[in-house]
C-alpha cells in the first residue's frame, strides 16, 4: 500500500515539475510598435486577419466616375469578397453597381404615403410556460403583467 501511494505522490511531483519548467521558459520574441498590425499567421498576409501587416489607402477605392469611363452616375454595390494578390493588385468581387444619389431624398412618415401604412411594434404572444404577454395596448392595462416575475 505505501509503495503504491509513494508511486502516485512520485508521478504528481514529476508533473508538476514539467508542467512549472514548461510555463517557465515561454520568451517573449519582441514587443511590438503600435498601430503595425499584427499577422495570425506570422510573415503571411491574408487569411482571417482583418487588416493584417497591410496599410490603409486613404481615398481608396476611387469614385467610378474617377476611374472608369461612362459611370459618372454610378456608384459601387455591396462588397462581397476582396483578395489581395499582391500591395499592387487587389481583386474586388461585388454584385453590381448602383446609381448615385447625390442628394438624399426627403424622409416622409408612412402613413402620408397610404392609410394603414405602418409597422408597430410587435411581440409574439408566447412565453415559456404557455401564458401569453401581453402585447400593443395591453400593456398599459393592470393587471397584465408576466405572472412570477
Amino acid at each position: 500500500m505505501n509503495k503504491r501511494i509513494l508511486t502516485v505522490a512520485t508521478v504528481c511531483v514529476v508533473l508538476l515539475v514539467v508542467i512549472w519548467l514548461k510555463n517557465g521558459t515561454d520568451t517573449v520574441s519582441g514587443e511590438q510598435v503600435p498601430g503595425e498590425g499584427f499577422a495570425a499567421v506570422p510573415g503571411l498576409r491574408g487569411s482571417q486577419d482583418i487588416y493584417g501587416p497591410y496599410e490603409v489607402v486613404q481615398n481608396w477605392p476611387k469614385p467610378m466616375s474617377e476611374s472608369l469611363a461612362g459611370h459618372e452616375d454610378w456608384t459601387y454595390s455591396v462588397t462581397m469578397d476582396v483578395f489581395a494578390e499582391s500591395p499592387d493588385r487587389v481583386f474586388l468581387v461585388q454584385k453590381g453597381e448602383l446609381p448615385l444619389i447625390e442628394s438624399r431624398p426627403e424622409s416622409i412618415w408612412l402613413p402620408e404615403l397610404g392609410p394603414g401604412m405602418q409597422y408597430p411594434n410587435f411581440r409574439l404572444p408566447l412565453r415559456q410556460a404557455g401564458g401569453s404577454i401581453p402585447n400593443g395596448d395591453q400593456l398599459e392595462s393592470e393587471g397584465n403583467g408576466r405572472p412570477g416575475i
